[in-house]
């Protein structure tokens, strides 16, 4: 009887450390373009889709800035999920949405 309590115990502990909710904390990339004393900002969060985010900083680019990318500290966003699988595969598709995403510890 003993080792069932002891089992069970130990059960319900594995049960609830494999099913606690996994988050990540996103921040969206910003980028600092340079070009002699011209300094522009160009920030995902400004931009409605990943397209046009990339089509801009991509146009300061070709244009002979120099862009060296930063993250921002103006917004965050946690996205989580049940498992430690899903959180990561929530935290991917946001990552191709132009953020950068870190596990919460």
């Amino acid at each position: 009887m003993k080792n069932i309590i002891i089992s069970t115990i130990l059960f319900v502990v594995l049960f609830s450390i494999a099913s606690c909710k996994n988050c990540y904390t996103c921040k969206p990339i910003c980028y600092e373009c340079k070009y002699l004393s011209s300094t522009e900002n160009v920030c995902r969060e400004d931009f409605d889709n990943v397209d046009d985010f990339n089509t801009n900083k991509n146009t300061y680019v070709n244009s002979g800035y120099v862009c060296t990318e930063k993250i921002s500290t103006s917004s965050k966003s946690e996205i989580c999920g049940n498992s430690s699988s899903v959180a990561a595969a929530n935290a991917s598709t946001k990552a191709n949405d132009g953020y950068r995403c870190e596990i919460n510890k």
